[in-house]
């Protein structure tokens, strides 16, 4: 788990660039307590999770696996 209600063990916000970020918002969680929020961000700021240690994901990728992430946005036309 990287992200549900609160990030995963041995794992970090390393984002950057600006915008504010809210690991506690209570606004319309799709499941749980807490969602992300990221607000007042532009383009090619980053919203990163920094895992401790690191973790080569390639494996996963090779063994068919996949990672989703659930958006919601309130500005048509924006793209992640």
């Amino acid at each position: 788990m990287i992200y549900s209600d609160y990030t995963g063990q041995l794992i970090s916000d390393a984002s950057g660039g600006a915008g504010i970020i809210d690991f506690y918002s209570s606004d319309l969680p799709n499941n749980g307590i807490y969602c992300l929020s990221w607000d007042s961000f532009r383009q090619y700021n980053a919203l990163t999770f920094d895992f401790k240690p690191d973790r080569d994901l390639s494996l996963l990728e090779s063994n068919d696996y996949a990672i989703d992430f659930m958006v919601r946005g309130n500005h048509p036309g924006n793209k992640l």
